[in-house]
C-alpha cells in the first residue's frame, strides 16, 4: 500500500511495539500476522521515548527479530511535518534517499511516532492536520510506499484519532490498537478493501 496509514490507541496500548514489529517485519521481509511482506528498507522516525525505543530495538535484535544487517534505520529526532514549508519534509526526504542507496533496497515503510512530536506549532484540531497529511502523503509519494503514523485515541474513549477530521479523511487506512493483557489491533479503515480485520 502507498500514501499515509495510522495506528492509533491510548498510552500504553503498545502502538509502537505494533509499529517496531511490522517495521521489522519488512526489513527482514518476514511475513508478519501471517501475511505475506514485500521487503524493503524500513525508516523509523523515533521522535519521542528515544531510550526505550533504542531497548526494544535492542531486545528485537537479541530475540533474533531483527538482523543487525537488514536495511532497518531510525532517526532520533523531533521533526517539523506540519508547517506548509517545512525544511524537515525535505530533510527527511533526503535522508531516506542517503538510506536507500547504501542500502541498495527501495524504501518500503517509513514510521513516524508520534504524529505529536512531529506536529510542531500547529494545532491538531484544525486545519493544520491536512497540511500534515499532505506533508505525509509528500513523503511517502516521493518513493511509492508507505508512512505509517504512531498517534493517540482520545481521553473520551471514542474510536478514531484525535484531532481534526482531516486525518481519517487522509489516510488510506487507520488501525485502532486497544486491550489490556490482550492487545487488538482492528483496521477501522482500509482505503479499496474491507474494514473490520482484528489481529
Amino acid at each position: 500500500s502507498s500514501g499515509p496509514a495510522v495506528i492509533f490507541g491510548h498510552p500504553g496500548c503498545g502502538k509502537t511495539f505494533l509499529a517496531l514489529s511490522m517495521a521489522a517485519a519488512v526489513a527482514q521481509g518476514d511475513s508478519w500476522a501471517s501475511r505475506y511482506v514485500e521487503r524493503g528498507a524500513v525508516i523509523y522516525v523515533a521522535a519521542e521515548g528515544q531510550t526505550g525505543f533504542r531497548n526494544r530495538l535492542a531486545a528485537m535484535i537479541d530475540a533474533g527479530q531483527l538482523d543487525r544487517t537488514a536495511p532497518f534505520a531510525f532517526i532520533p529526532t523531533t521533526l517539523d511535518l506540519q508547517a506548509p514549508a517545512s525544511p524537515d519534509v525535505a530533510a527527511l526526504i533526503s535522508t531516506i534517499k542517503q538510506v536507500t542507496e547504501r542500502t541498495d533496497r527501495r524504501a518500503a515503510l517509513i514510521v513516524i511516532d508520534t504524529l505529536s512530536k512531529t506536529f510542531g506549532a500547529g494545532k491538531e484540531n484544525s486545519d493544520d492536520m491536512a497540511t500534515y497529511v499532505a506533508n505525509c502523503e509528500k513523503v511517502a509519494a516521493e518513493f511509492d510506499c508507505l508512512t505509517l503514523i504512531v498517534h493517540h485515541r482520545p481521553k473520551d474513549g471514542s474510536a478514531s484519532e484525535r484531532g481534526h477530521t482531516s486525518l481519517r479523511g487522509g489516510v488510506v487506512t487507520s488501525i485502532l490498537i486497544e486491550g489490556e493483557t490482550i492487545k487488538t489491533a482492528t483496521t477501522v479503515k482500509q482505503k479499496d478493501g474491507p474494514d473490520g480485520e482484528r489481529v
